[in-house]
């Protein structure tokens, strides 16, 4: 008797984690298929910032930023599904874009600033508040801090 109760228990132990599993599965297939914003922001922030990181060991080994996404060697692509990716220069400075490729993503960008102080950077990643920004404005340095454009917020 003992062991059919304790059967019964692990048989609806794991009802419940199948259906779980389901349940699970089956709100993020809706969430996919709606074109959730979910990943909209996590895959542009991500590469952004990856980026800027990358941009910044670029500059230690060559005394320069890199206007190529292929040069900074971490295997980027320029376009996928979601975003299209951008580099621009300036003197002192570097940016990234991420520009989505779709309703409801939301646009990120990143920052990398030179200081007085040598190997010593100031870097950010911003993300747009609202998803529709095709790009966000360009990050600043004010007062030698790092700022996100109007519309974004650091992240």
């Amino acid at each position: 008797m003992m062991r059919l109760r304790s059967l019964g228990l692990v048989l609806a132990r794991w009802g419940l984690v199948t259906m779980g599993v389901g349940v699970c599965g089956w709100v993020w297939f809706k969430n996919q298929s709606a074109g959730c914003a979910c990943g909209g922001i996590a895959e542009g922030r991500n590469v952004v910032g990856a980026m800027a990181r990358a941009q910044q060991a670029y500059y230690m080994e060559e005394g320069k930023f890199s206007d190529s996404i292929a040069a900074l060697g971490i295997g980027i692509q320029e376009e996928t599904p979601d975003n299209h990716y951008r580099i621009e220069l300036s003197d002192r400075s570097v940016f990234a874009y991420a520009i989505p490729q779709r309703d409801r993503f939301f646009a990120s960008a990143s920052g990398v600033f030179l200081t007085e102080e040598k190997g010593v950077f100031q870097r950010v990643v911003c993300v747009a508040d609202r998803p529709d920004f095709l790009q966000l404005p360009t990050p600043s340095l004010v007062d030698g801090k790092p700022v996100c454009g109007e519309g974004s917020s650091p992240q």
